[in-house]
């Protein structure tokens, strides 16, 4: 292979100067270009709370395989396991690329439109447990394929509109969609936060242990910090709180529920007990 020095004898020196500024720009730039790391606050804070959510699924499976799995009459288990595992890939996906390309706007764009497949699955899972628990009468896969409906409109939507993500004065990224898309994906992130929300607030109503109570409640109250959190970021665009600090509270609401969930996953026993109940009581 001819040499870009060599090159210089058979063209003129004006290219000759032009092919070697390029052969230096790519050999030096172009990498930190792309891969550009900045520890951000969405970086952390979606890392703790992809974290937590992964820990809650595992915990969940492990609690299904331990009273008996499928042949206990329950799918609950494994529902809550994609649910839970499924949602911390997608914000694990916000995370690395939070981390890894701040400063690059397409390979943060690509990582949300991967991030949202992730999320109708999420979003699927969800729907499907609601029905399958609290409606019965109803096939849960009709919910499961109007939830796959609402997550392919999002991720056209968001082809579409081609977002470009950007770091903004608060230290965090900036997701930069559209009023309108906002919109439409605070209806998906309602459906995935709306679900454990009537999952375990219904379990603190039933339950009589007073420990299964203290987790449900948690979890609970955690959906709830997430729901309000989500609409009031993407629906209401920030409720009137400076740009500056919308993105850090933002980002850092959802860690508080990273570390919850976390806390979660420390207690085994507890959790334990407070799936067998949502099971038991289901399978009567």
């Amino acid at each position: 292979m001819r040499s870009h020095a060599g090159l210089c004898v058979v063209y003129p020196s004006k290219l000759c100067y032009d092919l070697e500024a390029g052969m230096r720009v790519l050999s030096k730039d172009s990498f930190s270009d792309f891969f550009s790391m900045v520890l951000t606050t969405t970086a952390i804070d979606f890392s703790l709370f992809s974290l937590g959510l992964g820990l809650c699924g595992l915990r969940f499976f492990n609690a299904f395989h331990k009273i008996g799995g499928a042949r206990a009459g329950s799918k609950i288990g494994i529902l809550l396991s994609v649910f839970f595992l499924s949602d911390a890939v997608a914000i694990g996906i916000l995370a690395i690329g939070a981390f890894s390309f701040t400063r690059n706007p397409e390979a943060l764009y690509m990582l949300l439109v991967t991030s949202h497949i992730f999320l109708t699955i999420t979003a699927m899972s969800a729907a499907y447990t609601i029905f399958y628990i609290f409606f019965p009468s109803i096939p849960p896969w009709s919910a499961a394929v109007a939830a796959l409906t609402l997550g392919m409109t999002i991720i056209i939507a968001t082809i579409i509109a081609h977002p470009h993500p950007f770091l903004d004065a608060g230290g965090g990224i900036d997701w930069n969609m559209p009023q309108w898309l906002s919109t439409l994906f605070s209806s998906l992130l309602l459906l995935i936060i709306g679900a454990p929300l009537v999952i375990f607030g219904h379990s603190f109503l039933m339950a009589k242990s007073r420990e299964v109570r203290m987790i449900s409640l948690v979890l609970a109250l955690a959906a709830f910090a997430g729901i309000t959190n989500s609409l009031w970021r993407f629906l209401f665009s920030g409720g009137g709180v400076p740009l500056f600090w919308r993105t850090p509270i933002f980002d850092n609401i959802f860690a508080v529920m990273g570390l919850l969930f976390i806390g979660v996953f420390i207690l085994p026993p507890v959790m334990l007990k407070r799936f067998s109940h949502i099971a038991h009581n289901h399978s009567e």
